[in-house]
């Protein structure tokens, strides 16, 4: 069968997505057609087609499911579905979205949380890591003396700088979503050149650590203690160094910039089996490089990359407040949720307290009917051996006694 390629496109502010679609790019012979990841509800290919579903779902619960043509041949791997917003959980386990699930699967997941979630909803699943990892290294390329911090606290940034003679490029990968597909490709392009190049990376990003490790760039992970979030990492960041960012700022010696530890190799087993797994899929692997442009499109001077991060981040600092202050209300609104989950549970708790109290009350309130009961027994046996009659027939039972024993001889 003669299968249409499709690759997923985006309009986020994180450049991060264009680098998973790089990624996915990498195992097709050719694209013939962009889908819009937060709108695949309302795609339908019009001939077989193949598309790498890997990726963070989702921006708008209404984009999924897909719908469930015989025309769409889905890879379902690397996917990380955000279980913690409730209209996206609630998306993916509708009866639509689990028949497609099922019927394309096994599904790949991202990390353990949505592992977890695939297999509460009864699915065939399975540890897939991010498609990042397969990311292959430009020999054309060469190594910078200059040290990156992608999206790392100013604090850390600081005691980088105090750490090194080298010069520490800061860079975000955030942006605002108005750059056309072609330019967000370019610009995701230059990043991941970026990341190849430096001498060390130091980051807070899932999308940057991991086509480090791919790019075999020493890179350390900074686990932001306002903002990290362990349950999305799982499974993944152990993969490179780590440190938090108080344990870096208190101990910059465990990650020597100058001399970087060498990456963990655990990465490479997911990798192998991912780029394994995928060219399966797809039939194709471009084994030479993520660039589809010429390397003189690349300023990789040091005094070039300065410039362009500096222009980069502070050109979207807006974009970098408007993440902030998101992040701030997505905390808030998990904040209310769990306030909610415990004031329910304390709503169970005072329902089976009450139920308990009106038990003990019931139970009290046998003992003393039963006490009564018993009084009143005891009153009647005592009246019985006061009475004469009781007394006048004492000698006939005992008799009775004695003839029972000479019987039972």
């Amino acid at each position: 069968m003669e299968y249409k390629f499709a690759l997923l496109n985006y309009s986020t502010e994180n450049i991060g997505d264009e680098v998973q679609s790089i990624a996915a790019r990498r195992f097709l012979p050719r694209i013939d057609e962009y889908v819009d990841r937060d709108k695949l509800a309302e795609w339908e290919p019009n001939q077989p087609t193949k598309l790498i579903m890997n990726g963070w779902y989702n921006r708008d619960p209404n984009g999924w499911p897909p719908k469930n043509s015989d025309l769409l041949k889905p890879l379902l791997t690397s996917i990380h579905v955000s279980v913690k917003d409730d209209a996206v959980r609630e998306a993916f386990e509708t009866t639509e979205s689990l028949d497609f699930l099922k019927k394309n699967g096994p599904v790949g997941a991202r990390d353990e949380q949505t592992l977890e979630f695939f297999k509460q909803q009864g699915l065939e699943t399975y540890f897939s890591g991010c498609v990042t990892l397969t990311l292959q290294r430009d020999p054309d390329i060469k190594k910078q003396d200059f040290i990156l911090a992608v999206d790392v606290p100013k604090d850390v940034v600081k005691k980088m700088r105090e750490s090194t003679k080298r010069e520490v490029i800061e860079l975000s990968v955030y942006h605002y979503p108005f750059l056309e597909n072609e330019e967000r490709f370019k610009v995701a392009e230059y990043i991941l050149a970026l990341y190849q190049s430096a001498h060390a990376v130091v980051t807070t990003r899932l999308h940057c650590f991991m086509p480090s490790l791919a790019f075999e760039t020493p890179v350390l992970l900074i686990k932001d203690s306002e903002k990290y979030e362990p349950a999305r990492y799982g499974g993944l960041d152990t993969l490179p160094h780590s440190l938090t960012d108080k344990e870096y700022i208190e101990h910059p010696e465990k990650y020597p910039l100058d001399n970087p530890l060498p990456n963990p190799t655990e990465y490479q087993t997911i990798r192998e089996e991912m780029i394994e797994r995928i060219q399966g899929f797809t039939g194709y692997s471009n084994n030479a490089t993520f660039r589809t442009l010429p390397l003189s499109e690349f300023p990789l001077s040091i005094s070039a990359i300065r410039i362009f991060a500096f222009t980069w981040s502070s050109t979207f600092k807006k974009a970098l407040l408007e993440g902030d202050v998101a992040w701030d209300e997505e905390r808030i609104a998990d904040f209310e949720r769990i306030v909610a989950e415990q004031a329910e549970e304390i709503s169970i708790l005072n329902t089976t307290k009450q139920e308990l109290y009106q038990d003990i009350k019931s139970l009290n309130n046998e003992i003393v009917s039963k006490t009564t009961e018993i009084d009143y027994l005891t009153n009647v046996i005592k009246k019985i051996e006061d009475s004469l009659s009781w007394k006048l027939t004492k000698p006939l039972r005992e008799m009775k006694s004695v003839l029972k024993k000479i019987i039972k001889r």
